[in-house]
């Protein structure tokens, strides 16, 4: 069996489950009874050991007349995984196989299904693909992409912690995963290294998404547990709070911690110990323990594990956007560093054959017999390899040799006693432990709803209730201002008699500045919007008469506006003037052309001239040819005809020929003589007469007598 395939049963990656508090049953009862979720157990007889590779009846069956079962893979809680050949498609699989016990629940059967069709649809290149589900021999399975690779726990464990930037990189390429499935609306809710496979070639690889919580909302239902890995469990997943987005950053964070440090943040010797202080403690700095770990990468861990959600990057994008601020913050130097922490030794019999797909291991947690013990704590580890020292228990079962005075009996007998006063010490203290914590000052005690109460009411019972508290004002979209939004912990969930509850009381809906994005570019725009706190906003493009291409022309709401945090931004970018196709307006009455015009957005400039040709009033000529592409707003000129030029005949009467002709001449008439006798010297008359309009270039005939 690989180290990858092991991990699933040590107390490191243990996927627990952690009892849900009730409030009937957390603390003392009012008649002094012991609550159930909290009575002590008795030590459990060790099983016979099974043989270390026992066969499997499955392997070389094949499933629902298709998936052939070639080896087994891992074993987990809830599902066997094997290596299988798809006979349809002729392409190897993971097959994972849930126990048959867990076909007797109609409710898992139902949400297993569920969430494995939601997983089916999430598509994206750092996501274990989902293939096909169904069920078999009384058992449901899942079809999965088989990925040649170990997981992130078996390669940590071979380096024993890793260099910055190889941290940085993997928490990036999980993140784009997980971001992916978040603008899906789906939560993985089990992020751990046993989850997120290494490739040979290409990003990493996440696993099991939606399945955590099919399993976690059966086993909450029958057996009031939280299924999920308790080193990585956020405070809102053990203390009972609605889980979003935000419990898979906490994991992430928690993950990243541990890829530079070697150990995760907190440990214990009972998983309960580790979830206690996932509630009640902040994730130390890494630098308390690590000095040489950048001050950037600190802060970043400490953002993505900040124990209140509403602190917490909101989404796998959100948290993505600080890894990649912290990046760009890092010189390659800096990006190079690394811990001391030793790497694991290899197994002796690590199966070569490294393909792997994770799957949920369940171990029962507060004070369940079969508890795991977790890793040594990182306080202590870190101790150790600063004083160049390694506990390396022994396991063998060589005779111990005899002293050589032969004093071993007189040595037994002067141990026997100080054995015999130790053991009973750990006894008395033990019995001291389960005093304090199950009937005495430590045991815990339901928490008052107080939700949607005004304060003052709501802060009376608290006082009323004996129950210390502090008052956090928050933003809340849907309670009003002054009113408690929600506690931590939440109403009938378990408060220690020494915690000091969280009363989140709401300003209402937060209200922000709409900036003033007309005349900005996209990217201009963007950045505004961002820094005032609001979502990327819708953009569209359109036409516009004024403003420059590629600048905001409109937006909604209005600039300077007070608006709602969650309104939806919208944004128009100009195109530009619109082109438009110029007509033919030659020969149109000059009205029905400047009409035209105008409505293609075109602006007419009129002049006026004569014309023998074209009648008064129609287009003689335009400044654009037509068809020519112009642009909304550009002017043209038109030439309108006014008719051909009139002019008055002179009067010429009594004139002689010469002068008659010049003055009838300049006015741009032709002249035609008629002569009565042969020797006529004055101006009879004209046709046409004194003071008549005609054409000019028109013939005018004087008479002669």
């Amino acid at each position: 069996m690989s180290d990858a395939e092991k991990e699933n049963f040590d107390g490191t990656g243990a996927t627990t489950a952690v009892p849900a508090p009730k409030p009937t049953s957390t603390g003392r009862h009012s008649n002094g009874e012991m609550p159930d979720s909290f009575a002590p157990s008795l030590p459990a007889t060790p099983a016979p050991q099974a043989p270390k590779n026992p066969p499997d009846r499955l392997v070389g069956q094949t499933i629902d007349a298709r998936y052939v079962i070639e080896k087994r893979i891992a074993r987990g809680g809830m599902a066997t995984v094997y290596r299988a050949r798809d006979t349809r498609l002729d392409r190897p699989v993971a097959l994972k196989i849930m126990y048959p016990h867990l076909a007797e629940s109609t409710d898992f059967v139902a949400r297993f299904r569920r969430e494995a069709r939601a997983a089916a649809k999430l598509t994206h290149p750092g996501v274990v693909a989902v293939y096909d589900q169904g069920s078999a021999q009384g058992s449901s399975y899942l079809v999965m992409e088989l990925i040649k690779g170990p997981n992130l726990r078996t390669y940590l464990r071979s380096q024993g912690c890793l260099p910055v930037g190889e941290a940085l990189k993997i928490t990036k390429e999980i993140l784009q995963a997980l971001a992916a499935a978040h603008r899906s609306g789906l939560i993985h809710r089990d992020v751990k290294p046993e989850n997120v496979l290494l490739p040979e070639t290409g990003q990493v690889k996440v696993a099991d998404f939606g399945l955590a919580r099919a399993a976690s909302e059966v086993t909450a239902a029958t057996t009031g547990s939280i299924l999920g890995t308790v080193a990585y469990l956020s405070p809102e997943t053990v203390s009972g709070a609605a889980a979003d987005s935000r419990v898979d950053v906490y994991a992430t964070g928690i993950m990243l911690f541990e890829l530079l440090a070697g150990v995760p943040p907190f440990s214990g010797d009972s998983p309960i110990q580790i979830a206690y202080a996932h509630v009640n403690k902040d994730v130390p700095h890494i630098k308390e323990t690590e000095p040489w770990v950048p001050q950037p990468v600190d802060d970043l861990i400490a953002k993505l594990t900040t124990r209140d959600p509403a602190k917490r990057p909101l989404n796998g994008d959100a948290a993505l956007e600080l890894v990649n601020q912290t990046i760009a913050e890092l010189d390659p130097t800096e990006m190079a560093l690394r811990g001391d922490t030793p790497a694991a030794p290899s197994a002796p019999d690590a199966d070569l054959d490294q393909e792997l797909t994770p799957t949920l291991n369940e171990v029962p947690l507060p004070g369940a017999p079969g508890s795991p013990t977790h890793r040594k704590s990182w306080w202590k580890r870190r101790r150790e390899r600063k004083a160049g020292s390694a506990l390396t228990p022994t396991t063998s079962t060589t005779p111990v040799v005899a002293p050589a005075d032969g004093d071993t009996g007189t040595s037994r007998k002067k141990r026997g006693p100080v054995i015999a006063a130790i053991i009973g010490a750990l006894v008395l203290l033990a019995a001291i432990l389960t005093w304090f914590f199950m009937w005495g000052p430590g045991s815990f005690r339901p928490m008052v709803d107080v939700v949607n109460q005004q304060w003052p009411d709501a802060s009376k019972s608290l006082a009323a209730a004996d129950v210390p508290f502090e008052r956090v004002d928050v933003f809340d979209d849907n309670i009003p201002a002054g009113n408690v939004a929600r506690t931590n912990p939440a109403p009938g969930k378990p408060l220690g008699r020494f915690q000091t509850a969280k009363i989140f009381v709401s300003k209402g809906i937060e209200m922000l500045t709409m900036p003033d994005l007309t005349g900005k570019t996209r990217e201009e725009a963007l950045e505004l919007v961002k820094k005032a706190r609001f979502d990327a906003p819708q953009i569209s493009e359109d036409f516009h008469d004024t403003v420059p291409q590629g600048q905001v022309s409109v937006q909604d709401p209005a600039p300077n506006a007070s608006v709602a945090h969650n309104t939806i931004v919208k944004i128009t970018l100009s195109k530009g003037r619109q082109p438009v196709s110029m007509p033919d307006l030659v020969g149109k009455p000059s009205q029905e052309a400047q009409n035209e015009l105008t409505r293609v957005g075109l602006q007419p400039q009129v002049t006026e001239d004569f014309s023998d040709s074209v009648p008064k009033g129609k287009v003689i000529s335009q400044s654009v040819a037509p068809n020519t592409t112009v642009h909304r707003l550009d002017q043209v000129a038109l030439v309108v005809s006014k008719g051909p030029e009139m002019v008055a005949v002179p009067n010429v009467f009594g004139k002689n020929e010469g002068d008659a002709r010049a003055a009838l001449e300049s006015a741009g008439f032709t002249v035609n003589v008629k002569r009565t006798f042969g020797d006529s010297k004055r101006v009879l008359n004209s046709n046409p007469g004194a003071g008549t309009q005609a054409k000019v270039g028109s013939t005018v005939t004087i008479t002669l007598f």
